[in-house]
């Protein structure tokens, strides 16, 4: 009974490492998500721009300011 027990445990320890290793796989071949950042208030993407850099460009658009949202730089209106 006990190496019955044991083997069931040892299978369930290589399942869950597979199943992490898998995940992990997954995860690091998975492209990136293409972001759309073409909004009315909008005017480029985070990175290259940063909170500054998006702030100061959205003030030479006539707007209020700017931050970084969700990967894009959106402006305040």
């Amino acid at each position: 009974m006990r190496t019955v027990l044991a083997r069931i445990a040892t299978g369930l320890f290589a399942l869950f490492v597979l199943a992490g290793l898998t995940f992990g796989a997954i995860q690091a071949l998975s492209p990136e998500p293409v972001l759309d950042c073409s909004g009315p208030t909008q005017v480029g993407s985070c990175p290259p721009l940063d909170d500054m850099s998006c702030d100061e460009e959205c003030i030479e658009n006539d707007y209020f300011g700017g931050i970084c949202s969700h990967g894009c730089c959106t402006c305040l209106t």
